[in-house]
């Protein structure tokens, strides 16, 4: 797990200046890995909560990982957002 942390996560962020293009990012590229989605999953979700549904949607309709997709569905049956 540390080894992610040196190996991935840090250059991750180390290639992205500011929380603007973070965000540009999630919207905009494919997710290449599982933080990729996490990332997306966490914002989809506040989009959708704080009133930009369309897009919390379209953000959390681009997941593919099973993990995040077992949570919206979970968030769906759950009636916490409706895709």
């Amino acid at each position: 797990m540390v080894e992610d942390i040196e190996k991935v996560i840090l250059p991750f962020f180390q290639s992205i200046p500011d929380a603007e293009s973070l965000i540009e990012y999630l919207k905009n590229e494919e997710p290449k890995r599982e933080i990729d989605e996490q990332m997306m999953y966490q914002l989809g979700i506040f989009y959708y909560e704080n009133g930009e549904q369309e897009k919390g949607r379209e953000m959390l309709k681009r997941i593919r990982n099973g993990e995040y997709k077992v949570a919206i569905n979970d968030d769906i049956e759950s009636g916490r957002i409706v895709l």
